[in-house]
């Protein structure tokens, strides 16, 4: 399973991003599918819904955070 960032980018972002990431690599490197975005914990959901580093930066650059 290769990992594609460009799930996450755009306007994709949690379960949107998460299931097309599922569209594109539905399986892991041993064959066992992946889980849906119900099965995911808590802590997986919200690492999906998060702002990419480079948004969350430039979000702080152009609030003068940086």
């Amino acid at each position: 399973m290769s990992f594609d960032m460009s799930a996450r980018k755009g306007p994709l972002r949690g379960r949107a991003a998460y299931e097309e990431d599922v569209r594109l690599n539905p399986t892991y490197d041993n064959g066992a599918p992946r889980p849906g975005w119900d099965e995911l914990d808590e802590v997986v959901q919200w690492s999906w819904s998060r702002p990419l580093r480079e948004e969350r930066l430039a979000a702080q650059g152009e609030a003068g955070l940086s």
